[in-house]
């Protein structure tokens, strides 16, 4: 199955226990704002499965089982953050709880691999003891469409199940370079029968004393955390405070220039930006999640035309050739390794953001397709304010962009000079 039928299974599977609970609609998932705020206090990116479920499953309890989630809506026990405070071990490692068996124990995801594993805590939260699942929708749909009967003394989690798990994960089983898999670990059987009570636990190092707390907890079929606020905004509303400062003042300025450009070209209306929607189907689509600030700018001004520059977009409305999906569908590589173009200049060219790193780069087809030819920019947000402010003038034969020159570079954008660990910048070719 593909990855965008496998998100499109997961959601209808989570809305048909909803369904089954009697309630219209799931409890309200993470917002972009939520999922910005909560990467920017860890210090770390989610891995895209995990943002995918945050969408539709944040801190909700389905049966005996409760999910973690992240925000103020989540309570303690279940938020991903308190968690990682509680076991900094994780945050560095890049492993994220998604859900715990009320023992202390996790099931986990890592910013490195697509695998779900399981930390038990008596082998110690540094190692992974058993890898379930191949990723993190499919683990949900399996543990939803097969849950543990508990009055079953021989009953056992489908991922204890070799045979099981061939029939319907069989893209675990290539989890061996990684971790083994819980159906090559016999005590995999007895912790995947763990009652799910839930609990807080004191997490202290192994051989110390712990400290457990039982917590009554009465839930409906499906229940989630509080919603009291009626609305849920999305990324083009986003609060300020869920940004950084420069962010914000760059993400202003932005909207500011293009809003000025308008004005002096006598358009009535400014660029649209792209939706929340349309942002999560994209990287429901491509398998991986847009840069920080390219999700900003899509935001802000989807498919903008700039003098003779025309910004790539998103989504149906924009035209098929100027869409970044259609390029990454012709490039596969940039796919591969989280390059995503956002402009070309007309002869097979692109400047593109990578996930990895904030520079914007050029790629020279005749250099080949899979090099970063020079850098740009610091970062996508002042790229498209500094293209804006200094338009390159093609009739002057002496005419050169901002960042070719480097004291233009040094007075406009210093923090670019500082990419040489990446590539090598403009100014220097």
């Amino acid at each position: 199955m593909s990855r965008t039928g496998e998100t499109l299974r997961f959601f209808l599977t989570l809305d048909n226990y909803a369904r089954r609970a009697g309630l219209r609609r799931l409890p309200p998932g993470a917002t972009d704002n939520e999922i910005a705020a909560a990467e920017a206090r860890i210090g770390k990116s989610f891995p895209f499965d995990l943002r995918l479920s945050l969408i539709r499953l944040n801190g909700a309890t389905i049966g005996d089982d409760a999910f973690s989630g992240i925000g103020r809506r989540v309570s303690e026990e279940q938020n991903i953050e308190a968690i990682l405070q509680r076991i900094p071990y994780w945050a560095q490692a890049g492993w994220f709880p998604i859900l715990g068996d009320g023992w202390g124990s996790y099931y986990c995801v890592s910013d490195a691999a697509p695998w779900v594993f399981f930390v038990d805590h008596e082998q110690g939260y540094d190692k992974v003891a058993y890898v379930v699942s191949s990723r993190v929708q499919r683990f949900v749909i399996l543990f939803l469409e097969n849950p543990l009967r508990r009055t079953d003394e021989d009953a056992a989690r489908w991922f204890c199940d070799r045979e099981r798990v061939a029939a319907l994960d069989p893209d675990v089983l290539s989890c061996g370079t990684f971790a083994p898999g819980a159906w090559e670990v016999p005590g995999a059987r007895a912790a995947s029968r763990r009652p799910a009570v839930l609990r807080t636990r004191t997490v202290e190092p192994r051989g110390g004393r712990r400290n457990d707390s039982h917590r009554d907890r009465t839930a409906k079929r499906v229940t989630g955390p509080d919603d009291s606020s009626g609305s849920i905004p999305g990324l083009r509303e986003a609060h300020k405070e869920n940004q950084t400062a420069e962010e914000i003042e760059l993400v202003d300025k932005l909207k500011r220039t293009l809003a000025d450009r308008s004005a002096k070209a006598s358009v009535k209306s400014g660029p649209q930006g792209a939706t929340d929607s349309e942002i999560a189907a994209v990287e429901a689509e491509l398998g991986t999640s847009l840069p920080r600030d390219l999700r900003f700018a899509l935001s802000v001004s989807n498919g903008v035309s700039i003098g003779d520059d025309v910004f790539l977009g998103i989504g149906r409305r924009v035209h098929k050739n100027l869409r970044i999906e259609e390029a990454l569908s012709d490039f596969p590589y940039w796919t591969d390794v989280g390059w995503f173009p956002i402009l070309g200049d007309g002869c097979g060219n692109y400047y593109c953001v990578s996930a990895s790193a904030p520079w914007v780069f050029f790629v020279d087809h005749e250099e080949g397709l899979d090099k970063v030819a020079y850098v740009v920019a610091s970062r996508l947000l002042r790229f498209m304010i500094l293209r804006i402010e200094n338009p390159f003038n093609p009739e002057d034969d002496n005419a050169v962009s901002w960042y070719f020159d480097r004291s233009r570079v040094e007075s406009l954008d210093p923090e670019a000079l500082s990419c040489g660990a990446f590539g090598r910048g403009a100014w220097e070719t």
